[in-house]
């Protein structure tokens, strides 16, 4: 009984997933994420991963980098996975540590506890105003982004998925890039 709800609950990612797969290779290319533009065998590529991962090929992203292109996976494709999850989703929340100010130096730090089937995964998140490209951002939105982070990171943990976070990478590789 328990086998056939999941089950269940499951469809919704599977039926999006296998209708992505069967879309044109244009529209394929639409539904990934990424500042370049891909080509056939590139659309091709991401939806095989997509299929082995068993994601939705709109759950999919690709970062630019300087030895290619890495596959990744969204915040958007993390949280439907956990969401299906079999095991099923008990709740998301985030405890902020720190929150960012002037005093702090524009610091924030954010815990966020998943529990799937009654088992916690937490995981943390630090931002500051020193790792943003503008120096004008403010304390709220320093904290604000802390708490998207922790939660990415945790929801993956949650997830299982080990497949990078393509927000987090994306972020990663603008740094690098702005340091050239």
């Amino acid at each position: 009984m328990a086998g056939e709800k999941a089950e269940r609950e499951s469809l919704p990612m599977q039926d999006l997933a296998k209708k992505e797969y069967g879309f044109s290779w244009q529209q394929q290319r639409a539904l990934i994420r990424c500042s370049h533009a891909l080509s056939e065998e590139e659309v091709r590529v991401t939806v095989e991963l997509a299929r082995t991962h068993g994601l939705p090929v709109s759950a999919m992203g690709l970062v630019v980098s300087k030895n290619g292109l890495r596959p990744c996976i969204t915040r958007e494709g993390t949280l439907m996975k956990l969401h299906t999850d079999p095991r099923g989703l008990d709740g998301i929340e985030t405890e902020v540590l720190q929150w960012a100010d002037e005093a702090n130096g524009c610091v924030a730090r954010v815990k966020c506890t998943v529990k799937v089937n009654g088992k916690p995964f937490v995981d943390y998140a630090q931002h500051s105003q020193s790792k943003e490209d503008s120096p004008k951002v403010s304390p709220e939105a320093i904290t604000m982004k802390c708490i998207d982070q922790a939660i990415t990171r945790a929801v993956r943990l949650a997830a299982g998925s080990t497949m990078p976070s393509y927000e987090e990478e994306e972020r990663q590789e603008q740094r690098l890039m702005a340091k050239e």
